[in-house]
């Protein structure tokens, strides 16, 4: 594509003639149009280049500062410099993505997350720092710095998103537009050589690149380039909707791009607006801040070399009878003699400078003249020094130099001034960098693939295809679990097994249809998770994505370690004392969770938390939602429930109590049968002792007579007696078994229609002793048969 060409990196080919017939050649269009605006913008900015060049000279000459016979200056401008530059800019910025309006849905956080990972990345190859710095350096030394952004695949077949810094003198614009808006144009220049020139144009133009006018540039010291270079312009027209290639010396347009093979960016041009100081009313056209206090410094320098010229004479001389020397010509000689060591010079007319006597042998050139002098020179160039300050906005605390005299508040006040006159040129590199942030961040979303996205944000977000592979493991398992169960419907033996214990059947139904119900439930958490190609789908959508992303950086001043711990211990006492205050709040009116929770998002807005506490923050609040929307128990519904079970526990006591004492009566009643029983046995016994005694002796009498003996009838009534004591005894324990079992079956507590407790009953049971079989009844073990 041909706005992918990177000017740093190129190859000559081995054959030129082969290189340039290798594609066809396009059909060129004249480049005079496109020549003569930037030939326009380039005579309206010479003069601010001009300037720029002597501003530069003037910061750094190597020959003049490195020259021992020049004038001595005083370096004010590179020392305010020096300051300046960390005051404006200090540190890379980093690229923070968000969704807009706080929105939580898993695709727009996930396209968030993915480009400001590869975002971080690509800054981070691109060196954006040392671009950076080269912004900033033009910024405060030229009131301009330019970056521009193009898009590369490069040797190894690797996606880029380039980010590089445009010198003054290779930028160029429309120079009738009056705001950036209104920009209709821009251009930057790449200087190629001849074999570079023929790899980049030669399969598009033919040789058209060989006319361009290639010469050997000379740099600001005088030498030459090795190589022979020429310059060719990449100019990107808004109106056109258009991107041309064009070099002077060139009739036809070496290359061009149509909407279809240009990259797609918001505002058009892949250049941020320039980062401007002092503007020109109702131009673009930068004025450096340096000319505004160029006569200070000029007038600094002034002083700086009289002082030192002053200070050159301000050696001890003087002046002695004898030598043939004459006045005018023993001063001069005085005055230009260098030799720090005291010098006498010897005057014949030694009277004419005073010298008489003994005391007066040697009289001594004033120094006190050139003393005061020297300290008048100090004073005025301090003053000038005070004014250049105060011109540039650069207080004695911002340069490290205080009053220790001064209180507090006026240091504060002092370095806050400071930091108020300097702060635009820290917002222009601000948004400079989250301009270029922005265009690289759409670079990356339209251009770089799937496979990209995740190598560079290295995300654990699945492909498409994944996703249908345990789909289809899933699906596998579906139809297995469901082919199980159709052959145990089919299974005649296990359908009698089913039969015989119904209990087990419908305990492996259940799990079957738990199984079940966990891999659609799996399915359906499929299909909501994000792929990787549905996060590049909505990268690439040029329609949605500025409304659900916010492009951002952080700050890209040095942060004042004292500042930032106190506005870390503002932000807990604030969090820490709103969620004490609040949350006892929630617990008593849960309905009014939505509001405390927008009200610590409130609380929280000021501070630049970071992206993870913000999320914690958002959980935390939808946490709270949600526990508001649960339904809440009736205090007075859980109070009567209480009271019920209460009434229920005492209930349940009575009749555990009043069981208790139907036991023991029907144990008492059951010992005193007994006992009865035994008494009655033991009568029995005695009385049929005295019969069969009686029987006897009536028996022996019969014998004793010789009659027969009579049948013993007694023992058939005993017989008798006892099989209809036997039959009440088990009479007696059937009732008395009959009694327990109705005391101690399990009871239920009897309710109202209100649900209230009136009452106790048995619950009814199966008889125990009667079990169901195939051939019949059986009781108690003993089969009855059909």
């Amino acid at each position: 594509m041909a706005d992918t060409y990177d000017e740093a990196s190129s190859a000559a080919p081995d054959d030129e003639t082969a290189e340039d017939s290798a594609a066809p050649v396009k059909n060129g269009r004249s480049a005079k149009t496109y020549l003569a605006l930037i030939a326009h913008s380039r005579r309206v900015f010479k003069p601010y280049n001009d300037r720029c060049d002597n501003i530069e000279l003037q910061l750094a000459n190597l020959e003049r500062l490195a020259k021992a016979t020049r004038d001595r200056e005083y370096q004010m401008f590179w020392a305010n410099l020096e300051v300046l530059k960390p005051s404006v800019y200090s540190r890379p910025p980093v690229p923070v993505v968000t969704t807009r309006f706080n929105d939580r849905r898993p695709a727009h956080r996930e396209a968030c997350e993915v480009l400001e990972r590869c975002s971080i990345v690509n800054f981070e190859k691109e060196d954006i720092d040392s671009t950076m710095r080269l912004i900033r350096d033009d910024l405060v030394v030229n009131a301009r710095g330019v970056a521009w952004c193009w898009y590369e695949i490069d040797a190894k077949s690797q996606q880029r998103a380039r980010v590089g810094h445009v010198s003054r003198k290779d930028f160029l614009h429309d120079s009738s537009a009056r705001y950036w808006s209104e920009v209709g144009w821009v251009a930057r220049c790449s200087w190629l050589t001849r074999k570079e020139a023929r790899k980049r144009f030669g399969k598009y133009s033919g040789k058209a690149y060989a006319d361009a006018a290639f010469a050997k540039q000379k740099d600001a010291d005088g030498n030459a380039e090795q190589s022979a270079t020429a310059e060719f312009w990449e100019l990107w027209h808004k109106g056109e909707q258009r991107i041309v290639w064009v070099s002077p010396g060139c009739e036809n347009v070496l290359d061009e791009a149509t909407p279809d093979e240009m990259l797609q960016l918001d505002d058009f041009y892949p250049c941020p607006r320039p980062a401007f100081g002092t503007l020109k009313k109702d131009t673009l056209q930068p004025i450096p801040d340096f000319l505004y206090y160029k006569d200070q410094i000029e007038e600094v320098n002034e002083l700086t070399a009289r002082i030192s010229s002053l200070s050159e004479s301000l050696r001890l001389k003087g002046f002695y009878a004898g030598g043939a020397e004459d006045l005018a010509d023993a001063i001069e000689k005085a005055v230009k003699n260098t030799n720090n060591n005291a010098i006498l010079i010897p005057v014949s007319n030694f009277a004419a400078i005073g010298g008489q006597g003994m005391k007066e042998s040697i009289v001594w050139l004033p120094l006190d003249v050139v003393a005061t002098t020297i300290q008048a020179c100090i004073n005025i160039r301090k003053q000038l020094i005070d004014d250049i300050y105060q011109i540039t906005g650069l207080s004695d605390v911002m340069r490290g130099a205080t009053n220790p005299n001064e209180t507090l508040g006026a240091q504060q006040l002092k370095s806050q001034y400071g930091s108020i006159r300097v702060r635009d040129k820290q917002f222009e590199l601000v948004r400079i960098a989250r301009d270029v942030t922005r265009i690289q961040g759409e670079i990356i979303a339209e251009n770089f693939t799937p496979e990209t996205l995740l190598a560079m944000s290295q995300s654990d977000i699945p492909t498409v295809q994944q996703l249908q592979e345990k789909a289809n493991g899933i699906h596998q398992q579906m139809i297995e679990l469901q082919g199980k169960v159709r052959m145990a419907s089919q299974d005649p033996q296990a359908m009698q097994m089913a039969q015989q214990n119904p209990e087990q059947a419908d305990q492996m139904l259940q799990q079957a249809q738990q199984q079940m119900g966990a891999f659609q439930g799996q399915i359906q958490d499929l299909q909501n998770t994000v792929t990787i190609e549905a996060v590049a789908a909505l990268l690439r959508d040029q329609r949605l994505r500025p409304f659900i992303m916010d492009i951002e950086t952080d700050s890209t001043i040095q942060p004042d370690e004292d500042a930032a711990k106190q506005r870390v211990t503002e932000y807990t006492t604030a969090v820490g004392g709103f969620i004490a205050q609040s949350f006892p709040m929630v617990q008593a009116q849960p309905q009014l969770a939505p509001f405390v929770g927008e009200m610590l998002k409130f609380v929280s807005s000021p501070f630049r938390a970071g992206r993870a506490l913000d999320g914690a923050i958002d959980t935390l609040v939808e946490q709270m939602q949600q526990f508001a929307k649960q339904p809440r128990p009736d205090p007075n519904a859980a109070r009567a429930q209480a009271d019920a079970e209460a009434r229920q526990r005492e209930m349940q006591f009575k009749q555990q109590e009043a069981d208790q004492k139907a036991a023991a009566t029907a144990q008492d009643m059951k010992f005193r049968e007994q006992a009865h029983q035994m008494t009655m046995a033991e009568k029995t016994m005695d009385l049929r002792a005295k019969r069969q005694q009686a029987n006897i002796d009536q028996n022996a009498a019969l014998i004793a007579q010789g009659l027969p003996p009579q049948p013993d009838t007694e023992m058939d009534d005993h017989r008798a007696l006892l099989a209809q004591l036997a039959a009440d005894r088990q009479q007696t324990n059937a009732l008395i078994a009959a009694l327990t079992q109705a005391l101690t079956a399990p009871k239920r507590i009897v309710k109202d229609g209100a649900g209230k407790p009136i009452g106790v009953e048995s619950v009814p049971t199966q008889n125990p002793g009667l079990v169901p079989t195939q051939n019949g009844a059986q009781v108690n073990g003993h089969n009855l048969g059909n």
